[in-house]
């Protein structure tokens, strides 16, 4: 069953119900009998509502605007010499959500907040941790997917979900905790997370990637925005008719021009025959792996090995207090209706 796109939550639950999620706990690699969290009819309403809002393309994109328009009013008032603004910016709305950004450090809402604390460069298999502590996390892997796409995803659930759905937070933790069983699974085991099920699948072009089948006949292809890649590629303009950052939103324009002063892309300039003007549009879209360049920046940006897990860098958050850095290249910029400045290192 190709490109699994929900079309409302009755459809999301079908699926919930059909492919037996089910509450697992593990302590030290031994799993262990737990009693569920929530009953299982509050499981399928809240999480098949959210299904279905990642499944609705004009509904999250709507709520993804606001949460922009969040993060840049946050942003823009962040003195220039503060670094990490973009994240400290996000980091901020999404303390007001519930989230966590910072492990083992209070979670600081002043004006200047902190900056994201872990960073992964690899497969980390104990992701687990990170969704049971409500914590975001910079993910500097594969460029299409994203380095901040689920934080996204998720400020823009927790947003437009807000008073619909309990605690966006809790239910986040919850996604490393459910399981559902694949065809290849043998002696009862279940290998398939509701996580990957809600938030991490895989576009209809990458549908090579989404090998593991769900008891249902369902696979971890989606072309909606339960796939990290297919945000990204609405931020970025990548469409048929678009290869541009969308007008007046804040967070596509940031992550387009952080890509391209990384040569994530590049682009050109082309005549447009319908408006008359010349335009810069993408012509190398973001491919490939980029922790090779998140790895050799790390230790001017304070980041380490968090103990002998090579997959994940943690931030040294004593090293944030009081820093700060030069102004570097300001864009006059107006984003959701506010002047502001977009800032870039020199």
């Amino acid at each position: 069953m190709a490109n699994t796109k929900f079309a409302d939550a009755t459809a999301a639950a079908t699926s919930l119900t059909d492919n037996k999620f089910r509450f697992t706990k593990f302590e030290a690699g031994v799993r262990k009998t737990a009693d569920p969290p929530i009953s299982e009819a509050d499981f399928v309403l809240a999480y098949s509502q959210i299904a279905a809002f990642l499944c609705n393309d004009l509904l999250f994109q709507t709520n993804l605007e606001e949460v922009s328009a969040k993060i840049w009013e946050n942003y823009r008032r962040l003195a220039p010499t503060i670094p990490n603004k973009f994240t400290r910016a996000m980091g901020l709305v999404a303390m007001q959500y519930g989230f966590r950004y910072h492990e083992g450090v209070r979670n600081d809402t002043s004006a200047s907040g902190l900056p994201i604390a872990v960073r992964l460069v690899g497969g980390d298999r104990f992701l687990g941790q990170l969704l049971r502590s409500r914590l975001f996390w910079k993910d500097s892997m594969d460029g299409r997917h994203g380095e901040h796409t689920h934080t996204l995803q998720w400020l823009t659930v927790a947003h437009g979900l807000l008073g619909t759905v309990a605690d966006i937070p809790l239910l986040y933790s919850y996604t490393s905790d459910y399981r559902a069983s694949s065809k290849n699974d043998v002696d009862g085991k279940r290998s398939l997370f509701l996580w990957q099920w809600l938030a991490d699948c895989f576009p209809t072009d990458l549908r090579a990637n989404a090998t593991e089948e769900f008891s249902n006949g369902e696979t971890l292809e989606s072309q909606s925005y339960r796939a990290p890649q297919v945000i990204t590629d609405y931020l970025l303009g990548k469409s048929p008719t678009t290869q541009q950052p969308i007008a007046g939103h804040f967070v596509s324009n940031y992550l387009y021009h952080r890509y391209k002063n990384r040569d994530w892309l590049t682009t050109k300039d082309e005549y447009n025959a319908v408006s008359g003007k010349t335009e810069t549009v993408i012509d190398k879209w973001y491919t490939g792996a980029v922790n090779s360049h998140a790895k050799e920046t790390a230790p001017a940006n304070r980041w380490a090995q968090s103990g002998t897990n090579t997959a994940r860098l943690v931030r040294n958050p004593g090293a944030e207090v009081g820093r700060t850095k030069d102004k570097g290249t300001a864009i006059n910029s107006f984003f959701h209706g506010k002047p502001g400045k977009l800032w870039f290192g020199s």
